[in-house]
């Protein structure tokens, strides 16, 4: 990354104690503004000696790298999102999505230093208040960050703003998804909206805007490895066992 001139904070940072113990941390800065977390952990996490928890680990796809150039890169391992509470962020994520939530730890600030502000490009007396991660069906988890800082932005992003984010989940089933969705109070936008042209045709998505201001989809994707796209299970229909995967690019 530095070869590439990419803008590095402090690190490589190893966490060794609490339920993170076991991974190494950098951050970087693309030149697009997005912040970029390099993370491993090749002998685990402490919260991993409970195996009823386990969080997807792309180290557990193999041990070369096969779909990018870069040496020993395997997957994404998480999505940082910043919301105004944790508690019910992660309640919602659990009781409308059937997610689970194995891995919470914090807080982390620096009362007088500068090493919230060198690790991760935050004013110095930020507090990272707490951080949960929580994975709904296949692929990466999301990581939930509550923060407290004096120059603390608390306006929500639009799609259209820099920095603007949604998260995507595969459902086999949009039309059960969606009415799922509703039933829980979820807002919905407008959809479900079929894309009938272009190199992404064939799927149908909607947009649903969670309680603590981020956008979230739902994509029905044609059918494809003898799966299909309406699928045969049931689609969602228990708040925590829904049929939803995270969607991986």
């Amino acid at each position: 990354m530095e070869s590439k001139g990419v803008q590095k904070f402090l690190g490589p940072l190893p966490v060794t104690e609490g339920p993170a113990a076991g991974q190494t941390i950098n951050y970087f800065r693309a030149p697009f503004g997005t912040y970029i977390e390099l993370i491993s952990y090749p002998n685990g996490m402490a919260y991993e000696a409970d195996p009823s928890r386990p969080l997807w680990s792309p180290k557990r796809n193999g041990i070369d790298s096969v779909s990018t150039t870069v040496p020993g890169l395997l997957g994404i391992d998480h999505v940082g999102i910043t919301v105004p509470a944790i508690a019910p962020a992660v309640a919602w994520f659990e009781n409308v999505l059937g997610c689970s939530s194995p891995l919470a730890f914090g807080p982390f600030s620096d009362p007088t230093g500068t090493f919230i502000h060198d690790l991760l490009d935050v004013h110095p007396r930020a507090v990272v208040e707490r951080i949960q991660h929580v994975r709904c069906g296949n692929g990466p988890s999301i990581e939930l960050f509550q923060y407290s800082s004096p120059d603390q932005v608390r306006s929500f992003r639009k799609n259209s703003d820099f920095g603007g984010k949604h998260v995507a989940f595969y459902v086999r089933h949009i039309d059960k998804a969606v009415a799922y969705m509703q039933s829980k109070g979820v807002e919905k936008l407008a959809g479900p909206l079929a894309v009938n042209d272009g190199p992404a045709a064939g799927q149908t998505i909607n947009y649903f805007r969670a309680p603590f201001g981020n956008v979230h989809r739902a994509h029905q994707l044609p059918a494809r490895n003898g799966v299909r796209g309406d699928g045969s299970d049931a689609a969602l229909g228990s708040a925590r066992q829904p049929s939803v995967t995270a969607r991986r690019r």
